[in-house]
């Protein structure tokens, strides 16, 4: 793919970005950015990952390339490279340093997302950021390559990258909290996310059990299941108890009636946590749906995931870096000004009002960044917003990067 130049682009911005990226220990050259750029912009205009598709929708005067052909086989460079980290590595600097803004905790939430390539079990277990907004983020996944869940070990390597990833770019590291369902749970997973800090709200099978710490005393070696500390809970009147995990982590194990489709099978549902305020705790795994709705834009209702057409769990983890710079482009909230004779206001026929009273949104904000973005069509158009996001995101850093600076927080 040949070099790209616009009258619309900045050479300056791109070089500013490639030196905060080389300065955060990695290296991705103009080439390479351009290459995602116009992938990304392919995926977004065809609405979906299937390359043949995404090679249909991008002009080859766009690309700079000579032929269709040549067009597809410079698309599907980015899926061949071996030393395929740096560019999940840059797509997690991109989410965080876009959506961070120095807060003190920061949500996370886990769960998974599978569908089969022919004989291929793709199964990419995911953790990524909540933002302020509510909307859900990938920041690491990992295609398990393989039907069912993940084991332990592969949910805390996933964190550890977070972990490092985020004090490589040398600003404040938060305090992290995850939620989960009921399928990533284990007394050891949980012990290491307490032994690294980490808040959990962790949905619980009912036919789990555990040891308990009761009035000052752990019951050492004698485990209660949980519906049995249900009804104790109901005797005494109390919101929680204590559990002990591994003979090492206190947590705690509570009880919430069940509102959901689901209430005349399962009229309770049972959580654990390490989080002191239950009430806190079950309200933040209340948000645990908003990772299956980015799962839906994804698949169904975006960009048509599952008509992927590459084997190998390492091109499938490329696809969701490139996908998560994507739906960050979709997403991207950069307020435009307002014409004088346009109202403040949202008109009222775009908002639902609910029998709670309540009034909400008909269209969710990845349906509106999907409309405005399939009117960009040019990748001439679509450059300048991509480096406009370029640009939030290196004075983003800059100004938590001197913050941490200023407050000696930088190892």
């Amino acid at each position: 793919m040949e070099k790209i130049t616009t009258a619309k682009t900045s050479p300056v911005t791109k070089l500013h970005f490639i030196k905060l990226v080389a300065n955060r220990g990695l290296y991705l050259s103009e080439k390479e950015i351009e290459r995602i750029a116009i992938l990304a912009f392919g995926i977004s205009q065809s609405k979906s990952v299937n390359i043949s598709k995404v090679n249909d929708r991008i002009l080859e005067i766009e690309s700079g390339c000579k032929s269709k052909e040549s067009q597809y086989k410079c698309l599907l460079k980015p899926f061949q490279t071996g030393n395929y980290e740096n560019l999940i590595k840059t797509s997690f600097q991109l989410i965080v340093l876009y959506f961070y803004g120095g807060e003190s905790s920061v949500r996370l939430v886990m769960d998974r997302t599978n569908w089969d390539l022919g004989s291929e079990k793709i199964n990419i277990l995911t953790v990524g950021l909540l933002t302020k907004e509510d909307i859900f983020i990938p920041l690491v996944w990992k295609d398990l390559g393989y039907k069912g869940n993940s084991d332990s070990q592969i949910r805390i390597d996933l964190i550890d990258r977070i972990l490092v990833w985020w004090s490589d770019l040398s600003i404040s590291v938060p305090t992290f909290e995850i939620c989960g369902d009921r399928e990533f749970i284990g007394e050891y997973w949980l012990t290491e996310l307490s032994r690294r800090d980490i808040n959990y709200v962790i949905r619980l099978r009912s036919d789990l059990s555990f040891e308990t710490w009761l009035n000052g005393e752990y019951k050492v070696e004698k485990r209660y299941n949980v519906r049995i500390l249900h009804r104790y809970l109901n005797m005494t009147h109390q919101s929680s108890i204590e559990v002990v995990l591994h003979n090492e982590a206190i947590a705690r194990v509570f009880v919430v009636k069940n509102e959901g489709n689901d209430e005349k099978k399962e009229p309770y549902i049972y959580f654990i946590t390490n989080i002191e305020d239950v009430k806190k705790a079950a309200l933040f795994y209340r948000k645990r749906w908003k990772i299956e709705v980015f799962f839906k834009y994804l698949k169904s209702q975006g960009f048509d995931l599952e008509d992927f057409n590459m084997s190998g769990q390492h091109k499938t983890d490329i696809l969701m870096s490139v996908l998560s710079i994507v739906f960050l482009m979709v997403i991207d909230t950069q307020e435009k000004p307002k014409s004088e004779n346009q109202n403040i206001e949202q008109p009222a026929e775009n908002n639902a009002v609910y029998k709670n009273g309540k009034s909400y949104t008909r269209k969710s904000t990845f349906r509106k960044g999907i409309s405005a973005i399939l009117e960009i069509r040019s990748f001439d158009n679509f450059m300048p917003k991509f480096i406009a996001v370029l640009e939030k995101i290196m004075s983003n850093w800059l100004f938590l990067k001197n913050i941490c600076i200023m407050k000696n927080c930088v190892q």
